[in-house]
């Protein structure tokens, strides 16, 4: 369990975390010594593009003044959390927004980086690459308005609890949707199959009458 702090919070890589990474960026298949090299290079642009996302998560509960910030990478990749569960809806839009909207600009600022001064060393090129392909898709993936992603936590807050049930019916739909497309269009069996817990999830809450987390406060 690797623990260190990052801008004041703490933050914690659990073990799964890598192996899950190591996955995506094709440790199954790797054979040769250049292939365990782009594993390398991918696991830890991921981990840097995860981190980057979860600050921008951490830093605006911080920025509102919410107590006990940290972070926490998992296996299918991570989470900021805090003491507080009560938020206005307008806070939890934009606690929601600034995850992805920090990685997708850290993602286009290190692109415009390394095209305006050039890059020589081909590991460093790679993993650019790398870096900004798996921002700017998780970025944007993330908004897609999929409960538990951020754009399903944003759309939950923008319709308000007493909309909850329109929400999960939207992000289940969506969920199948997702999972087909990254099926279909990348031959991506575990996004699909990803996608679908996920809308197994909302289908279990909307039977189950869930409620938003931060409904305390309106």
């Amino acid at each position: 369990m690797l623990r260190f702090r990052f801008l004041g919070f703490p933050v914690e890589v659990q073990p799964f975390f890598w192996l899950t990474m190591a996955m995506f960026g094709g440790g199954f298949s790797a054979t040769s010594a250049e292939d365990w090299r782009d594993v390398m290079l991918w696991v830890t642009a991921a981990f840097a593009s995860v981190l980057i996302h979860e600050l921008g998560h951490a830093l605006t509960m911080r920025r509102y003044g919410e107590g006990a910030v940290r972070i926490v990478l998992y296996a299918f990749g991570g989470v900021a959390m805090s003491q507080s569960l009560a938020r206005t809806r307008g806070r939890q839009i934009a606690i929601s927004a600034a995850g992805p909207g920090l990685e997708i600009g850290a993602a286009l600022l290190v692109h415009l980086v390394a095209r305006a001064f050039g890059i020589e060393s081909e590991w460093l090129r790679a993993w650019v690459t790398f870096f900004v392909g798996v921002s700017l898709f998780w970025g944007v993936f993330n908004l897609i308005p999929i409960v538990p992603m951020d754009g399903g936590r944003i759309l939950e807050a923008a319709l308000g609890p007493a909309r909850i049930r329109t929400t999960l019916t939207i992000s289940m739909v969506l969920a199948i949707a997702a999972g087909a497309a990254l099926f279909l269009l990348f031959g991506s069996l575990f996004g699909a199959i990803f996608m679908g817990m996920m809308a197994w999830s909302n289908w279990q809450q909307l039977n189950q009458g869930r409620s938003a987390p931060w409904t305390r406060v309106s």
